[in-house]
């Protein structure tokens, strides 16, 4: 019973609850659990044997179970796929006041925390309980006024790091432990000029932040080992695209990094840049394009768990040479070359779309696009000549934001009145 517990909490850690007594004739069993944290449980299984009634017979085993995984901000979502993705279903969904939508998502612990940049002074950060993927119209549990408006998000541990549109506050802490959440750190990242946050990416204890085009570097590498006391001495490390950076995926000492086309520095077209952070100042390693790179930027980046890149381009010409979807080795000496390439048609019109965010599963692709009836698309990567993806939604709303996955589900971020969307398998 305890390692059918453990087992369970590596697919799903949110998904481990008690178990009331149950006679099965020879023993009765039953399993205790109890929160330590939000990172931590304590399960205890308990059988007794009662067959003589003056000598009962029982046996009590407890462990600790914990979630490194969400603890320090990584990957949350379930390593194998469950349900019917050829049938995609809208669940839940949440919502609150700003008109511009969703900027940023991420969930954690079954808790969405969704940014927006509003206009005017109002709240940006909401949080969201989503324990129950199936209620409609999701109340915020928690919000908070940052400044002009934030870009987007991603949590570890007990704080939340976010990308402001403020250009002398770029990269902001909130502390999501306490509630309301509260700012307990932020940096000015262009005392040379200015720009706002755009982008970000967290992983081991290091924050890679990306800026609008700036005067300056549009690339930051943070160190976030102490977060609520943030300073200059906390930069590692920069680099300047003379464009913005729309999205920035990390592995080991490199960093991938998808941006529009630069206008003059550096010469170098491209849609990608991998950037080796292990040298002081950071450097480029290669680059990726492809035709028409002209007038197709690089808009999305996600490194999978099969050590492949996908890349997300933003649409160009309508012929089927214009490929918006890309898999790239992420070798820098293989990357020029794509794996697999695809063209994408709207749904409605037959005109190339733009495909902003993508999440890899097994054999199948998570993406988000622009096209006006199926901006969710799922496609199988072992069949990408097919005509049809392989599961598609009409999310009803335009897809403004990023898309994050916990368990089993999908989380993507909205305009007009679902902020929130949550996306799930057919049974």
């Amino acid at each position: 019973m305890i390692e059918t517990a453990r087992a369970l909490s590596r697919q799903d850690f949110y998904s481990i609850s008690a178990i009331a007594p149950a006679n099965d004739d020879i023993y009765t069993k039953s399993i205790d659990v109890t929160d330590i944290d939000v990172f931590t449980k304590q399960v205890t299984s308990n059988v007794a044997w009662s067959a003589s009634a003056s000598r009962p017979v029982a046996i009590r085993l407890t462990t600790i179970l914990t979630d490194p995984q969400s603890a320090l901000g990584g990957d949350t979502c379930n390593p194998v796929l469950s349900g019917d993705w050829t049938d995609p279903q809208l669940l839940g969904y949440a919502d609150f006041p700003s008109s511009q939508g969703a900027t940023g998502v991420d969930v954690l612990a079954h808790k969405a925390y969704v940014t927006t940049d509003p206009t005017g002074n109002s709240e940006d950060f909401y949080t969201f309980d989503v324990s129950n993927p199936n209620q409609t119209h999701i109340p915020f549990s928690s919000k908070l006024e940052t400044g002009p408006g934030l870009a987007a998000v991603k949590v570890a541990g007990r704080y939340a790091y976010v990308a402001n549109t403020a250009n002398g506050s770029q990269l902001q802490v909130i502390d999501i432990s306490q509630n309301p959440p509260a700012i307990v750190a932020e940096l000015d990242l262009t005392s040379s000029g200015t720009a706002d946050g755009s982008t970000l990416y967290y992983a081991n204890r290091k924050v890679y932040v990306g800026l609008t085009k700036s005067t300056g570097p549009e690339f930051f590498v943070i160190n976030v080992s102490s977060p609520t006391t943030l300073s200059a001495s906390d930069i590692l490390g920069s680099y300047e695209f003379d464009t913005t950076v729309n999205s920035i995926a990390v592995k080991d000492d490199r960093a991938y990094v998808a941006t529009p086309m630069p206008t003059s520095n550096p010469p170098t077209q491209e849609n990608l840049t991998v950037l080796n952070l292990s040298t002081n100042p950071i450097s480029r390693l290669a680059t990726f394009s492809w035709p028409i790179y002209a007038t197709m930027d690089g808009l999305g980046v996600y490194y999978g768990k099969d050590d492949r890149l996908y890349l997300g381009r933003t649409a160009g010409g309508n012929q089927t040479t214009y490929e918006e979807f890309f898999i790239l080795d992420p070798d820098p000496s293989s990357i020029a070359t794509p794996i697999a390439k695809k063209f994408i048609p709207d749904n409605n019109n037959g005109k190339a779309i733009s495909i902003g965010s993508l999440i890899a599963r097994q054999n199948l692709v998570f993406i988000l696009t622009s096209d006006t009836n199926l901006g969710f698309q799922i496609w199988d990567l072992g069949n990408l000549s097919s005509a049809n993806p392989y599961g598609s939604l009409n999310v009803q709303q335009s897809s403004t934001a990023g898309m994050d996955c916990e368990g089993n589900l999908i989380f993507i971020g909205q305009q007009g009145n679902r902020a929130l969307q949550i996306i799930g398998p057919g049974p």
